[in-house]
């Protein structure tokens, strides 16, 4: 049998390990190409700060921290 590679108590904690394993790979993906704070009239993404919108935070903020 192979052995898990996150070690971990239960499938959901191996879920949120992948998770956050990939949310860090994009991340910095999203670092490597986008500036830092962007406010263009003429761009349809609106704010953003290392290609990250304004709405996204606030949805993850509404999301995490309710």
């Amino acid at each position: 049998m192979k052995e898990s590679v996150f070690y971990s108590n239960t499938p959901a904690d191996d879920f949120e390990k992948l998770n956050q394993a990939k949310f860090e790979s994009v991340i910095g993906y999203s670092f490597d190409f986008e500036g830092g704070y962007v406010n263009n009239k003429n761009d349809r993404g609106g704010e953003t700060k290392f290609g990250i919108t304004s709405p996204l935070v606030n949805e993850m903020i509404l999301y995490y921290f309710q």
